[in-house]
């Protein structure tokens, strides 16, 4: 499949998508193979001023946290559609899994299959979301004020024998301590942000807010209890 002909750019994405499923179709297995397309995080890209365009800096908004992921069956000859329940990256395994006849692997995620065959359009999940390790110390949504400080990658991380790149031991506490974390529901994202000066909390009714503007905490204390 050429994979080190991809780029990182959407027209080179495209093209090596489409030689695959040209190979595909060449070598007479379209019809029984499981095609999916699945990234590993969104990008803010500018959305909003102040949100940066970064992945894993911050978790604010949620255009960092909407994944692509198609899945395309050929045995089941279901109208194409979407689906607008939270879904997991957790739920991937134990769906696939349940396509293709297998026992499921011990995970926490759920088989999605009554979304993918439309029979309905939530099931109600939560999900659970973390920062990652960050690249540069500060930036939009992520200014000094709003993280607990750690030198930025070139600072944490070293370089293996092999010249895989590894977290240095002795950051390992700090970067997991200074992780932002969020719950997200249908309705409501809880936002949870170590400072130096304490934890913040922060509320967000998606259904009123889905651009998540306005923190409610104060008026949904019950909620985020």
């Amino acid at each position: 499949f050429e994979p080190n002909r991809c780029t990182s750019s959407p027209a080179a994405t495209d093209a090596t998508i489409g030689r695959i499923l040209v190979r595909l179709q060449r070598d007479g297995l379209a019809d029984a193979t499981i095609v999916i397309l699945l990234a590993d995080h969104g990008e803010n890209l500018y959305d909003f001023p102040d949100r940066g365009m970064g992945h894993g800096d911050h978790l604010r908004g949620s255009a960092a946290d909407h994944v692509p992921w198609v899945w395309v069956d050929p045995r089941d000859h279901l109208a194409p559609h979407d689906v607008h329940g939270i879904v997991r990256d957790v739920d991937f395994a134990p769906t696939l899994a349940r396509l293709v006849g297998a026992n499921p692997p011990p995970t926490d995620g759920v088989d999605l299959g009554p979304l993918l065959r439309g029979e309905r359009q939530t099931l109600g999940l939560d999900a659970y979301q973390e920062t990652e390790l960050w690249f540069v110390a500060n930036g939009p949504g992520f200014e000094p004020d709003e993280r607990l400080p750690y030198p930025t990658i070139t600072g944490v991380t070293d370089l293996a024998p092999d010249d895989d790149i590894f977290l240095r031991p002795e950051w390992q506490d700090t970067v997991i301590v200074a992780k932002h974390r969020a719950i997200r529901t249908d309705r409501w994202k809880l936002l949870y942000r170590p400072t130096r000066a304490g934890v913040r909390w922060s509320l967000y009714d998606l259904a009123a807010d889905p651009d998540e503007r306005t923190d409610v905490l104060a008026a949904h204390a019950d909620v985020a209890a």
